[in-house]
């Protein structure tokens, strides 16, 4: 299925998403840091056959567009919201990835009827004033520009970080993550404004700490490559009124990006859908 580009404009900010056409329950789909909608084509491919994938690029990300403001998490959610408002969405099952993750799960907390699952990969359970100043100042130095596409490639293939994308994948992000500079350089399609540290020190929250409060079922995902704290992935998860977990073995951080057929199988049966080959999760007891 060929997926459409929408453009909402909001009061603040104009933006982006793919819509993979209305064949079934309704999934929103947002994205981490450095990367856009695109990252989620080929997961999007599978599931846009009997499911409605709108996925969105975030504000400053993709082709959205980025004010010099407006990064934190709370703007981030009210712009989920005045997205899914713009359009007259009904309910939705939402996933995210890393701060996208975070950003479902905020919105899932302060409007459950809004979005009635949740499936996260990696999200970040944890964010303080101090670790939003560093992050801003970290990612403020990690700016690149390839000189060609063979120079792109040659990067992603042989990068720690994602030299395990699927080739579809590694398709979707050069031939969509990417806009071309006036002298012929590649750059990918973020603004050095979502880092913006005036923003980023405002995010402050412990999911593990208010896990009991969430009202929606929660399924978290990690790679086993990617130091992603289990540890506290399960303490959350436990704590959930309704929580799954599920470990990636080889994956990185970007386990969707690595293993886009895993991750449409778990989504599928967080959905609902039953598929008779496959093995029940366990869910985490509760403590």
């Amino acid at each position: 299925m060929e997926a459409k580009s929408l453009f909402i404009e909001t009061d603040e900010v104009v933006l982006h998403a793919m819509d993979w056409g209305n064949n079934g329950p309704l999934l929103i789909v947002m994205h981490g840091g450095q990367r856009t909608s695109r990252s989620w084509d080929e997961v999007a491919r599978g599931l846009s056959k009997d499911h409605w994938v709108i996925t969105l690029d975030s504000r400053g990300q993709g082709e959205s567009s980025a004010p010099t403001r407006g990064y934190s998490q709370i703007d981030r959610v009210r712009d989920l919201y005045k997205f899914c408002d713009a359009l007259g969405l009904p309910p939705a099952i939402a996933l995210g990835h890393s701060g996208g993750a975070a950003t479902v799960l905020l919105s899932s907390l302060q409007n459950p009827h809004r979005f009635t699952k949740v499936f996260a990969i990696e999200p970040m359970l944890l964010q303080t004033h101090d670790q939003g100043n560093m992050l801003s100042e970290r990612m403020a130095q990690t700016r690149r520009v390839w000189a060609s596409e063979s120079d792109l490639r040659e990067t992603l293939a042989n990068h720690p970080a994602t030299r395990k994308w699927h080739p579809n994948v590694l398709e979707d992000v050069i031939n969509h993550e990417t806009w071309d500079l006036p002298d012929g350089s590649i750059e990918m399609k973020w603004s050095q404004n979502i880092y913006n540290p005036q923003d980023r020190s405002q995010d402050n929250y412990d999911f593990i700490d208010i896990a009991p409060k969430f009202e929606v079922p929660i399924f978290l995902m990690y790679g086993t490559e990617s130091g992603y704290d289990k540890d506290n992935a399960a303490k959350f998860v436990s704590q959930l009124k309704m929580g799954e977990i599920q470990e990636v073995k080889g994956a990185s951080h970007n386990v969707y990006m690595d293993n886009p057929a895993v991750v449409e199988a778990a989504v599928r049966r967080f959905v609902g859908d039953e598929n008779k080959h496959m093995e029940p999760l366990t869910p985490i007891p509760k403590t």
